[in-house]
C-alpha cells in the first residue's frame, strides 16, 4: 500500500516502475513501453524530455504573461525560447469550480515568485 501510493499507482495492473540508484523514479509506465520495446534496446525507457515533446510548439501568450514580461512582442513563442528555469504545466478548465477557485491563487504566487525567479514559467494546457 504504501509503495502504492508512493509511485501514484491507480488500480492499473500491471504497472512496472523504474528507479534509478538512488531510488529516483525513472518511469511508472515502464509496462507500456516494454510492449513497445520487446527487446529491451531503449532500455531503461526513459521518458522523452520535455522540450522535445513541445519541439516547435508555438506557445500563446496571454494575460499574466504580457502583464509580466514588459516588452513582450507578439511573435510565435516556442517552449525552447523561454527563459531558462523551473516550468509549471497548469492541467485546467473554465468548467471546473476547483479550476475556477485556484487560478486566481496560482496567478498571485506566479507573481510573487517571478520577482524571485524571473526565468520561471506556467504553461497553461487548456481542457475547455
Amino acid at each position: 500500500t504504501r509503495l502504492s501510493r508512493r509511485y501514484q499507482i491507480k488500480s492499473g495492473v500491471p504497472t512496472l516502475v523504474l528507479l534509478d540508484r538512488d531510488g529516483a523514479k525513472i518511469s511508472t509506465s515502464a509496462h507500456q513501453r516494454l510492449l513497445e520495446d520487446p527487446m529491451g534496446s531503449s532500455f531503461p525507457w526513459r521518458p522523452r524530455p520535455v522540450d522535445q515533446i513541445l519541439k516547435d510548439v508555438a506557445l500563446q501568450t496571454c494575460g499574466t504573461y504580457d502583464q509580466e514580461h514588459a516588452g513582450c512582442s507578439k511573435e510565435v513563442l516556442t517552449y525552447q525560447s523561454l527563459q531558462e528555469g523551473i516550468r509549471g504545466f497548469y492541467f485546467s478548465a473554465n468548467w471546473c469550480p476547483p479550476c475556477r477557485a485556484f487560478t486566481p491563487q496560482l496567478a498571485e504566487v506566479y507573481r510573487l515568485i517571478r520577482k524571485r525567479e524571473p526565468g520561471f514559467e506556467i504553461i497553461f494546457i487548456s481542457s475547455d
